[in-house]
């Protein structure tokens, strides 16, 4: 059983705005036992000078970026050391908005079952959608079951790691938290989607084409490659759901003709597919 006053909100940030990181903290300060800050920022941005912040947040940067998943594992290995009972995982521009830590702790004590993770429902900062999965299970303690959620706002109970394991650092950035999902799963547990909901900047916005009737997520070239790597990775893998393999892959080739060819930066997208497919066939993990 996890207890709502024994657990610790773990942030991961990179550059962060500070005004909306701040907010973040100021907001969690109240609903959690401490919050541990993992920044991916470099040496010169100094976070630690530029935010308030009181005895209950702990601040670990060595001013690389490690990725997202080796600092969640940080944060996540921190908190258990503090004899946490579980994980507020967050990312630096979430919102809480009305976000009650006790409801979520009592759904994810009410399910009649293993739990590995349970997150609010989202709502996409960019356009006010909620963003429900269409495979989902209607359980009897109100929340749904899912194949996969998104760390941002995420509760996870800390010895669920003992049996699933760690996020997965090689993939660095893309589909750590799905994959973690897939792979407890695979082990009997559930994941699970609160009532709560949570607002949370989905990628990096949409665009629309084919006058609105179709919307595409926006991606960087470099986050693409990412992407793309961890996509091709994942194939091979029995436990990741063929639904989504196949629903990918149409997706990342419309993504290649959309953003490869009539924009400004259409190269550089090309080149980062072309190495995202490469380095995922010979399971080549670099880092930035």
């Amino acid at each position: 059983m996890v207890s709502y006053s024994n657990v610790s909100a773990v942030i991961v940030s990179f550059n962060p705005e500070i005004d909306r990181l701040q907010h973040l903290i100021d907001s969690l300060l109240v609903r959690v036992k401490d919050i541990i800050i993992v920044d991916n920022s470099n040496k010169e941005f100094n976070l630690q000078s530029k935010l308030f912040l009181s005895e209950n947040v702990v601040l670990l940067s060595d001013g690389e970026n490690k990725g997202i998943a080796q600092a969640q594992n940080m944060g996540i290995l921190f908190s258990r050391d503090l004899g946490r009972d579980a994980v507020w995982m967050f990312d630096q521009d979430s919102e809480l908005g009305e976000l009650s830590l006790e409801v979520m702790v009592k759904e994810l004590n009410s399910f009649d079952g293993m739990v590995a993770s349970i997150g609010p429902t989202i709502v996409n900062y960019f356009n006010s959608k909620v963003e429900i999965p269409k495979k989902r299970t209607k359980c009897n303690n109100g929340c749904f079951s899912v194949d996969q959620i998104i760390a941002s706002g995420s509760l996870t109970p800390i010895n669920v790691f003992d049996c699933i394991g760690m996020m997965e650092e090689d993939f660095f950035i893309d589909v750590v938290d799905f994959e973690w999902c897939w792979r407890a799963k695979s082990k009997g547990y559930a994941i699970l989607i609160s009532s709560q909901k949570m607002t949370h900047s989905v990628g990096e916005g949409d665009e629309s084409y084919l006058g609105g009737l179709v919307s595409i997520k926006v991606a960087s070239p470099f986050r693409l490659y990412y992407q793309v790597r961890n996509y091709i990775t994942l194939l091979g893998r029995p436990y990741v759901p063929v639904r989504w393999k196949v629903r990918n892959l149409v997706f990342y080739f419309i993504k290649y003709f959309y953003f490869g060819f009539g924009r400004s930066d259409s190269a550089a997208y090309r080149h980062n597919i072309y190495s995202g497919v490469r380095d995922g066939v010979k399971l080549r993990f670099k880092r930035p």
